[in-house]
């Protein structure tokens, strides 16, 4: 039983080692680009819920953008903003990262293109309904616009009944939040089945979805596997 003890807490230390050794940093990462996106693992309080549905670690995402005062990280937090690039992976579990890029170069204008539509959504607020409206944003849903401005569709779109629902931290975050949705508030739903019917026929872009691109390529990963 000691031994079992003992055995256990090695293998605990050598793993908290190991991570601190590859958490990623940002003198770490290979040269970066404006348009560049970045994936996590959030720990964030409805992380589980995203990486069940989604069946995928990259809970959370980001477009990277470079200024003479350092990387940032466009993303949406509680709102719309840049986030220094290693506080943003500080937020993270364990300091993992993964890195992607459009495979045939981006031109300089299209790079602009990108992050000007994305600064437009700075200060709006957080969608914590994953819905489609341009008026709040969840965070693959800013570099799914991003690119789109010029003419660039990552991922796919799906319907969120097609995304893996069953588990209790899923429907949990959804029970928490349906009086508050768009599509049931204000009676338009009579309860929570009712609403759970409209939500379901809703499209979503997902973390997940950007990630398996295939014209995407990944430049940097500190993952073990994804």
């Amino acid at each position: 039983m000691l031994f079992s003890l003992a055995v256990l807490l090695l293998i605990t230390a050598v793993a908290m080692i190991w991570l601190e050794l590859t958490k990623a940093t940002v003198n770490k990462m290979p040269a970066l680009k404006d348009a560049d996106i970045i994936l996590q693992t959030s720990s964030s309080g409805q992380s589980n819920a995203i990486l069940l549905a989604t069946q995928s670690l990259y809970t959370h995402m980001g477009l990277i953008k470079v200024t003479e005062s350092g990387i940032v990280v466009i993303e949406a937090g509680s709102t719309v903003k840049e986030t220094p690039l290693q506080e943003w992976i500080d937020r993270g579990r364990a300091g993992r990262v993964t890195i992607i890029r459009w495979k045939n170069d981006l031109s300089n204008q299209q790079t602009k293109e990108i992050l000007n539509k994305a600064e437009e959504f700075y200060g709006q607020l957080y969608d914590p309904y994953f819905t489609m409206d341009s008026r709040r944003q969840y965070c693959s849903e800013i570099v799914w616009r991003a690119y789109s401005e010029v003419g660039i569709k990552l991922g796919a779109l799906q319907k969120i009944g097609d995304l893996s629902l069953d588990s209790t931290p899923v429907r949990s975050l959804v029970e928490a939040r349906w009086r508050s949705h768009p599509l049931c508030q204000n009676g338009k739903a009579k309860d929570f089945d009712e609403c759970w019917k409209s939500i379901i026929k809703e499209n979503i872009i997902t973390p997940a979805s950007i990630a398996q691109d295939r014209n995407m390529t990944t430049i940097f990963s500190n993952y073990s596997y994804k």
